[in-house]
């Protein structure tokens, strides 16, 4: 079964597509208003500011399992349902969220560019996928936040500055 959002990724480099994302989401996202943050994307879908806290969230959750899985042998990933996540995060603002995505996404690329080729095929055991290897996580963490940018990118900000 291939990692999670890994069409985003294909055959290409994560921690290249890392870094390159990273600046598009300070681009898309510079002009961002007060109002921006709260509209949502779609019809009764999160506003653009859950999304960035659900981002943000989902980084340093990556993050944390990419570390875990490089240090821990046998380290099985805890099952995380996002939507409770987001239940006490209501005073996190837009760019509070996307300023938390910036410094998890910096620590991420520093963490995954002192991986060596044994670490990236090192295994993890996740609940849903079963088997997955650093690098899948990797290709998770990166597609994920494609995902979601592709979101800001379709909102009438991501106009304003292109």
């Amino acid at each position: 079964m291939p990692a999670p959002y890994s069409e985003y990724v294909g055959d290409r480099d994560p921690l290249e597509l890392m870094t390159r994302t990273l600046d598009d989401y300070r681009a898309t996202l510079a002009a961002a208003s007060a109002a921006f943050w709260q509209q949502p994307w779609q019809p009764g879908k999160w506003t653009f500011r859950e999304i960035m806290v659900h981002v943000a969230q989902w980084e340093s959750i990556f993050g944390y399992r990419l570390a875990c899985g490089v240090s821990t042998p046998g380290f099985a990933i805890q099952p995380v349902d996002q939507d409770p996540l987001l239940t006490r995060a209501s005073r996190i603002d837009g760019p509070t969220a996307l300023a938390a995505f910036d410094g998890a996404r910096r620590m991420n690329i520093g963490l995954i560019s002192a991986f060596s080729p044994a670490d990236r095929a090192v295994t993890v055991k996740h609940p849903q996928y079963g088997m997955l290897t650093v690098h899948d996580l990797m290709v998770q963490m990166t597609g994920h936040a494609i995902h979601h940018l592709k979101q800001f990118q379709s909102a009438p900000i991501a106009g304003a500055g292109r």
